[in-house]
């Protein structure tokens, strides 16, 4: 059945937290968030709208956010999106924003990265998004990722 309306979903990066250690200014592909766009632990009320696991993924990527913490000196991070785990088959190319620091701390924030809506189709349901710093540290708690069909 089509579906008449545009349905969001929001998915946490999988594993154990933090997803990422000691991140710095370069790309390291143990410094990564796993997102499994099709993860049961993601689904809610409207899972029947869900496509099946291992089926192929067609959505538009909405946005990504990334909660850190551990900051010394960092005040950007860039993001890169790959299918795969080693960094490879880049989807979503270098991106950067602004730390956001929470209120009253110095050393926890989150970044968000608006993708307007851009389109992607794959055979896996796995992104892997690395990161890097403008200068300095940081630890990657969770990353998030808002797509819609």
């Amino acid at each position: 059945m089509p579906l008449n309306k545009r349905i969001l979903f929001n998915v946490r990066s999988t594993g154990s937290i933090p997803d990422a250690t000691s991140v710095g200014n370069s790309f390291n592909s143990s410094k990564k968030s796993t997102l499994d766009l099709h993860s049961t632990r993601n689904r809610t009320t409207r899972a029947s709208y869900l496509p099946s696991a291992g089926s192929n993924f067609i959505g538009f990527v909405e946005g990504i956010r990334v909660i850190v913490s551990s900051i010394s000196s960092a005040t950007k991070i860039t993001i890169k999106v790959t299918t795969g785990a080693d960094g490879t088959d880049i989807v979503i190319p270098d991106t950067e924003a602004t730390i956001a620091l929470e209120v009253g701390s110095t050393t926890s924030g989150a970044a968000v990265f608006n993708l307007n809506k851009f389109p992607w189709a794959n055979s896996t349901d796995k992104l892997y998004v690395f990161f890097k710093t403008d200068t300095g540290t940081l630890t990657v708690d969770k990353t998030f990722i808002t797509w819609s069909q």
